[in-house]
């Protein structure tokens, strides 16, 4: 498990500590240790793995997201840790993701043994005999140094590389302000500060090109409708001020105006949310015009609950597409006026279901801009306000899907927060509550495929955080039965390729445990499962990169379990399929850094049968290659 000290925060809890991960060898504990309490006394969250290794754990994926979060990478130089083939991967794995890196000399070495990657680096010295309270200091110092930069560097990396997962997807680009603020923050690099990855530059260019591409399709339309509503409103007012015989009529028409005003504010944040092509600062403009005119047609005399209702709800939608803007500020605002309209709506009629049910929803609104603005505890406190309300509800009409439906999602979204906060017996309470009622509702509704699909869901969120645990055998149970579910939804209609997917990452799950357990022939099954199914996708549509990555990642899990058998021929076979796809995809973009990674990681797995079978030209060439790319990503 990780290792932090002192106890995290409430502002670390809340992500408002620059994180340090320190690198070190097993035989230098105490030293990383001692740097840990350091750090955190002078107020970093910094944290290291004393995890041992065990044969066959995945602790690339356990060892790159801790250095992924971090905002500094501190090594420990030793000799040990140089000569340390996992301490060398994360020094690796640091260039890749761009992380500013610090070595810290905890044992002396020889100039000529340090690696390249560090040689050019200012040390760190605090090994016995150096002044330790000056060494605390320079390093104090130097993570403060350009610490707002770097900070940044690392959520935009994270940012990134959500958006690279899901195949540059435009809708996950950068928008507004924090495309603006992206673009400043690269122009204004401090001279000595870590270089912005590839990843980094490609991201925030595609984003300016898609905010670029979009087009004002339809804004005349919109303002069309505005200047109608504000029409009405004027002449609702003119009215209002004739003979009391006119009364009558102009509230009528002020009536008729505010469900214009509430109707268009539902319509527009709609249609924004899903439309292509209109610039985010011309949708906020058009949305921040329409509530303005809400308010005042509100404002101008008195409203019935069903105007206040709609209002309310045109505010949620606001909400949401504001955070799909990228403005989570503006949402938090939305969702949080959306709940105040319906607590005071609930006050004056507390048996209404429908303001209830519409309560918890706005609480959920604001919980998800909370938690995209990194207000964990804040986030955690709404999503449980919602969750209580569909709670009680649930209880008082079990039979209602819709409403079990609302507290399923909600009580996903309280242990996702769990998870994030790194509570783990929590979120896994959350996740098993979840679970229970998507499987009373599969159970009743055995032909609802959306039913089917959340249950397989909450098995592999059980999975996740059991296997997280250590609990390898309760983790393989829920991953089962997962598979046996997405197995069931594959069979169904075998051309849906998601379901297919599904099932592929199904067959990986259960085979990283069964491989962790050491049940290699069982382990070696399920992952051919998974490969044979990633070759039919991968036939069906060439083109899909996604998929052409997962056929690769089948192979070298393939290779991995026969590699433990003993079968290096078998290993190396599939090692070399990983090493073809890896190529192919490395050559149809050549500055996509994590493709040119994996090819280096494919060429060192071929190197290393190579070398076992004592083919040692042809080992050599392959780790020669494998370099070869690892030094032009480093630079």
């Amino acid at each position: 498990m990780n290792e932090h000290a002192p106890a995290p925060s409430a502002e670390a809890a809340a992500g408002n500590r620059a994180k340090v991960f320190v690198s070190y060898s097993r035989k230098d504990l105490s030293f990383a240790q001692m740097l840990v309490g350091a750090l955190g006394e002078r107020g970093f969250d910094a944290f290291l793995d004393k995890t041992d290794i065990a044969p066959g754990e995945p602790w690339k994926e356990r060892l790159g997201g801790l250095i992924a979060a971090a905002d500094t990478v501190v090594f420990a130089i030793s000799p040990d840790s140089i000569a340390s083939s996992i301490c060398g991967w994360e020094l690796e794995e640091s260039a890749r993701l761009g992380k500013r890196l610090i070595p810290v000399v905890a044992r002396r070495i020889a100039d000529a043994d340090a690696p390249p990657m560090l040689g050019r680096l200012n040390w760190v010295f605090c090994a016995e005999g150096d002044d330790k309270d000056a060494a605390l200091a320079t390093l104090d110092t130097a993570l403060h140094t350009d610490l707002g930069w770097v900070r940044e560097h690392t959520r935009l990396g994270e940012l990134a590389r959500r958006w690279d997962e899901q195949k540059r997807s435009k809708g996950a680009t950068l928008r507004g302000a924090d495309l603006d603020a992206a673009e400043r923050w690269l122009d204004r690099r401090p001279a000595d500060a870590n270089a912005p990855t590839d990843l980094h530059q490609d991201f925030i260019r595609a984003s300016r090109r898609a905010a670029t591409a979009r087009q004002r399709i339809w804004v005349g339309g919109s303002l069309a409708v505005a200047i109608l509503a504000i029409g009405l409103a004027v002449f609702a007012e003119i009215n209002r001020r004739e003979a009391q015989t006119q009364r009558d009529r102009a509230e009528h028409t002020l009536t008729l105006a505010t469900k214009t005003a509430n109707g268009l504010v539902f319509n527009l944040a709609q249609k924004f949310r899903d439309v292509v092509g209109v610039p985010a600062a011309t949708v906020k403009d058009i949305l921040d015009r329409s509530r303005q005119l809400q308010d005042q047609l509100l404002g101008s005399g008195e409203t019935s609950q069903d105007l206040r209702r709609s209002q309310a709800v045109a505010l949620i939608e606001t909400a949401t597409t504001l955070q799909a803007l990228g403005d989570t500020k503006g949402a938090v605002e939305a969702g949080t006026k959306s709940r105040d309209i319906f607590q005071a709506l609930l006050a004056e009629q507390p048996d209404s279901t429908d303001y209830q049910t519409e309560l918890a929803v706005a609480y959920d609104h604001m919980g998800d801009a909370l938690e995209a603005q990194g207000r964990l505890p804040e986030a955690l406190q709404a999503y449980r306000s919602g969750l209580d309300i569909m709670d009680r509800l649930t209880k008082s009409d079990p039979d209602n899907a819709s409403w079990q439906e609302e507290l399923t999602n909600v009580t996903d979204r309280v242990g996702n927060v769990l998870v994030a906060q790194g509570n783990l017996a929590e979120a896994l309470k959350s996740y098993r509550a979840s679970l229970a009622i998507r499987d009373r509702m599969a159970k009743s509704h055995p032909t609802d495929a959306d039913w089917q699909t959340a249950l397989s869901v909450s098995y592999s969120k059980v999975g996740d955080v059991e296997k997280a645990q250590g609990h390898s055998a309760e983790a393989l149970e829920s991953y089962q039965a997962d598979l046996a579910i997405a197995d069931r939804l594959a069979k169904s209609d075998p051309n849906k390729g998601a379901w297919q997917r599904y099932l592929s990452v199904a067959h990986v799950d259960v085979g990283d445990v069964l491989e962790d357990q050491g049940h290699l022939p069982e382990a070696l099954q399920s992952f051919r499962d998974s490969l044979g199914i990633r070759e039919r996708l991968t036939k069906s549509d060439p083109s899909n990169a996604l998929w052409q990555v997962d056929l690769a990642t089948a192979h070298e899990r393939v290779g991995g379990v026969l590699e433990k058998q003993d079968d290096l021929a078998g290993a190396l076979t599939a090692y070399q399929a990983d090493l073809a796809i890896a190529d192919r995809l490395a050559k149809s973009d050549p500055g996509n850094a994590e493709w040119q990674r994996d090819l280096s990681v494919a060429y060192a797995h071929v190197g290393d049968i190579l070398e076992t079978q004592d083919h040692l030209p042809e080992a050599l060439q392959s780790f020669q290659a494998s370099q070869a790319i690892f030094d032009r990503l480093s630079k």
